[in-house]
């Protein structure tokens, strides 16, 4: 009878014993799966299996970037927009928007890239010429884009050491310079841009800096810093420039905007709008060696930057609930430049906290993009042809799929890795392979999209910067 008893108690001891292991290994396994969908924010996960991306060779690239220039030459001081139809524009014949602009805002975007054709697509100019999506009345604007000026600027300051034509080399730097010049005069008086986003009614263009309809922002004021920053660093180098009144207006310019970025209130804008006066208050400071502004940039990280990333990388922006618009790679690509750009001028001396918070975000945010269980499917956003899927708790993500925003490969993204890797901020051989790979899998695909389409695609002028940046950063 005792030995019976012993036997049942050995059962019950056996069966709570498998009964514990069996909840350790669920737990065990939990945990793995948890850990699996988080990314790590101190190593980079690895690249997908599935995807191969596009292959391209330097010779792709030169085409891609030559192509976009073609295009970026064909929008060179537009004429003015004069008036608007639901079916045509009225075109000035004598007013243009002057030297060192490029294009008309949405208007070159919806109309002027299919001039390129010789065709007007309708559908696409009544997205010029219809509201809003918003539904508050306002309609795209055909003022030149101070960004898209940005852009342009920093992509030729980068594409000049490579550029073996005489003729090129001499017409990049002369866009250089009237870009500033453009910069400098469209500059408001509190050192501030209007982002031209939207024209003043319907049928009436907006042509002058009378508006009602379009903000200041730092969207285009950081963009245009770090344009300014590079081309007085690229001006003040180059032989046969001698004009020292010039590089120091660039630099009065500079600390003008900036100080507009230190006192501007970004709080009720997207978090990549924050990014961007992050972008410009780090940029002035490495040109100026003004500490004000590497403070400012300290305090708008910590207090408007930080704390919007999800532990999964995404990044977001106040609200209730949480909006994810920053979640889209255009808009983490801006924040991870940001993050990389101050990172790289925090001094030494700094509390090494700072600088391991901001390495751990941009880890996360590369990451974000690479491990499973983002979309809504429970996939990974980098999808098998090298582009995206929408981030699962993007708006209306289960029936999104792609994430096109502003191009299928957006070219922000393409800028924030090229400034991880130039600042050298990644920790091991494995890690900077790993994240040079993604690098080079975007840019083939938006070099094949580039070669590949009859018509351009939107934003090129941003994409220019894509190619001149990798070929700055793969030597």
């Amino acid at each position: 009878m005792k030995c019976e008893s012993t036997n049942n108690q050995y059962q019950l001891a056996a069966h709570f014993l498998i009964h514990k292991m069996k909840n350790i290994f669920l737990v065990i396994l939990f945990v793995h799966i948890v850990l699996a969908q988080s990314p790590s924010d101190s190593r980079i996960s690895a690249i997908p299996s599935y995807v191969v991306g596009d292959a391209f060779n330097s010779s792709d690239l030169h085409t891609a970037f030559n192509r976009i220039d073609k295009y970026c030459d064909f929008i060179y001081d537009e004429y003015k927009v004069t008036h608007l139809t639901s079916s045509d524009a009225t075109i000035s014949t004598t007013e243009r928007w002057g030297e060192g602009s490029w294009g008309r805002g949405r208007f070159s975007n919806y109309v002027d890239r299919f001039a390129i054709a010789n065709r007007l697509d309708l559908a696409r100019y009544d997205l010029l010429w219809s509201e809003h999506p918003s539904g508050t009345n306002t309609y795209w604007g055909t003022h030149p884009y101070i960004y898209f000026t940005a852009c342009i600027i920093q992509a030729y300051v980068h594409r000049y050491t490579f550029e073996t034509d005489f003729l090129k080399r001499s017409s990049y730097q002369n866009k250089i310079v009237s870009g500033l010049r453009y910069l400098m005069d469209e500059q408001l008086s509190d050192g501030g841009y209007y982002q031209w986003h939207q024209r003043e009614t319907q049928e009436s263009p907006n042509l002058n800096d009378l508006t009602t309809k379009n903000l200041e922002t730092a969207y285009d004021a950081g963009e245009a810093v770090r344009a300014m920053v590079e081309g007085y660093n690229f001006l003040k180098d180059i032989q046969g420039f001698n004009n020292p009144t010039f590089l120091l207006r660039v630099v009065a310019s500079i600390r003008k905007t900036a100080d507009f970025l230190s006192l501007h209130d970004d709080t009720s804008f997207p978090t990549n709008y924050r990014a961007f006066a992050l972008l410009g208050l780090t940029s002035a400071f490495e040109i100026t060696g003004d500490k004000k502004y590497l403070t400012r940039a300290i305090t708008k990280y910590i207090d408007e930057i930080q704390n919007f990333q999800d532990d999964n990388g995404a990044w977001f922006s106040p609200g209730n609930p949480a909006n994810y618009h920053d979640a889209a790679p255009w808009y983490a690509g801006i924040i991870l430049r940001s993050l990389a750009e101050l990172y790289s001028v925090i001094p030494s001396t700094y509390d090494r906290s700072l600088s391991s918070t901001i390495k751990s975000q941009i880890y996360k945010t590369i990451n974000h993009f690479l491990i499973p269980g983002m979309t809504s499917n429970g996939g990974a956003r980098l999808d098998v042809e090298g582009r995206f899927w929408a981030y699962k708790m993007q708006a209306s993500a289960d029936t999104m799929g792609r994430d096109y925003s502003y191009g299928v490969v957006p070219s922000n993204l393409i800028h924030g890795l090229c400034s991880v890797l130039k600042h050298d901020i990644l920790t091991t051989p494995e890690d900077k392979y790993i994240a040079r790979t993604f690098l080079t899998n975007c840019v083939g695909v938006q070099v094949y999209d580039t070669n590949k389409d009859p018509i351009l695609e939107q934003n090129e002028e941003v994409n220019i910067l894509s190619f001149a940046l990798y070929e700055d950063t793969n030597p």
